[in-house]
């Protein structure tokens, strides 16, 4: 895992996911919230975020964080 995390070469580098509506919509249902993390799921390995969602929760959570500000 530690591997995974520490290479994140070509994860995100695009539009900053803050202003992304489809990333920030309502998660007032069990659907909501399923369509929403799929959205963020799909974004972020379609930016090149792959190595680091393989690596779990940390690496998701890395990968939003880098995405937030179209961060390296």
């Amino acid at each position: 895992m530690a591997n995974r995390l520490s290479y994140n070469e070509g994860c995100y580098g695009n539009h900053h996911t803050l202003e992304a509506t489809n990333l920030w919509g309502s998660l007032e249902t069990v659907d909501d919230v399923n369509r929403v993390v799929s959205s963020w799921l799909l974004t972020l390995e379609k930016n090149g975020c792959h190595n680091m969602l393989r690596a779990g929760t940390k690496g998701v959570v890395e990968a939003m964080v880098l995405s937030f500000g179209g961060l390296r």
